[in-house]
């Protein structure tokens, strides 16, 4: 279910968090930055090999996102002593904008046909089966 998802992503965050501000503070802001950074990517990219739903994948989006969240005011801190909250009200507006902007963004591009084709229609072997969008619609019409 969608709510166990974002559930999963929101409680990964939550216990990651103070984990990723004591690595920084121990290895550095860059370097936790990249591997959150790392951790986000390569599990989004799991959403095209395994079934979208997979409660695995949002966990492991959530310790990325603790680490990137972190970080960035960490790093807005550390960069703007003298301005410190309008930084952090720019960081955080700019944050707020990639929730509302990306499904808005995202979510079309998947519907189009040549473009990405749905999460769910790119689980391995579907394609091979014929069992995509596309295929279907000319099966159909």
């Amino acid at each position: 279910m969608p709510s166990d998802s974002a559930t999963a992503k929101a409680i990964a965050e939550i216990v990651a968090k103070p984990l990723f501000g004591f690595i920084a503070d121990r290895t550095g802001m860059k370097r936790t930055m990249l591997i959150g950074l790392a951790v986000f990517s390569v599990a989004s990219l799991g959403f095209f090999a395994v079934n979208p739903r997979l409660l695995l994948i949002r966990l492991l989006q959530g310790l990325g996102a603790a680490a990137l969240s972190i970080v960035s005011a960490a790093m807005v801190a550390a960069y703007f002593p003298t301005s410190r909250g309008q930084a952090s009200g720019v960081n955080n507006a700019i944050k707020g904008a990639g929730y509302v902007i990306s499904p808005v963004i995202g979510g079309p591009i998947t519907w189009f046909p040549g473009m990405l084709r749905r999460r769910s229609d790119t689980t391995i072997g579907r394609e091979e089966r014929g069992h995509n969008r596309a295929d279907r619609a000319r099966r159909e019409g």
